[in-house]
């Protein structure tokens, strides 16, 4: 890999992405988006950023997320800022998991986080999310008159949902995520060039 310059990046880990109207980056495993949810979630990251790039990681294509399948695109995405220590990076999940998280995963997770990455989360919509660790900001959903949503779970901090009528998945804080992932990344390489 040849290191990138410094740009504002969104990692989605999630389904896959279709790029065909994103600026994306190459990524992880992105052969297709059989979903749309990770389309979606790149979409509002992109429209809440123009100037970020997407960073497609997909780790998984319906039902369960995997938690090893996380793992590993979490550790790709740890290389990646390796190779590109200039790129201001967030890493983006729009997922809940009820799965106990591995010792292993939560130690990718917080060298991410050492390598100046924030790790942003879906709260979750109802119910155990157990991403609910000290190393991720995770994000819950309001609606237009600012109290959370009833399907929300409790978040660091809250945004507005969105909904998707035709989606397969049409509401949910999957959809607030990303736009705190794209102001973060946005924040964070207006601060790196002043």
């Amino acid at each position: 890999m040849i290191s990138i310059l410094a740009i504002a990046v969104v990692a989605i880990v999630d389904t896959g992405v279709r790029c065909a109207h994103l600026q994306c980056l190459d990524g992880y495993d992105n052969r297709n988006d059989g979903m749309g949810h990770g389309t979606i979630v790149a979409t509002i990251a992109q429209q809440t950023c123009p100037s970020c790039k997407i960073l497609p990681v997909k780790i998984y294509d319906k039902g369960r997320i995997d938690v090893a399948d996380l793992e590993r695109g979490l550790r790709w995405v740890k290389r990646w800022k390796q190779v590109h220590k200039r790129a201001s990076l967030v890493v983006n999940l729009s997922m809940q998991t009820r799965d106990r998280l591995p010792v292993s995963l939560r130690k990718v997770i917080r060298d991410i986080k050492r390598l100046g990455v924030p790790v942003v989360a879906a709260a979750g919509n109802g119910g155990l999310n157990t991403l609910k660790i000290p190393e991720v900001l995770l994000v819950g959903s309001l609606d237009s008159t600012g109290q959370k949503k009833s399907w929300s779970n409790d978040g660091d901090l809250y945004t507005v949902a969105q909904e998707f009528p035709d989606a397969v998945f049409q509401r949910g804080t999957s959809y607030s995520a990303p736009v705190v992932s794209a102001i973060l990344a946005r924040g964070k390489k207006a601060n790196e060039t002043h």
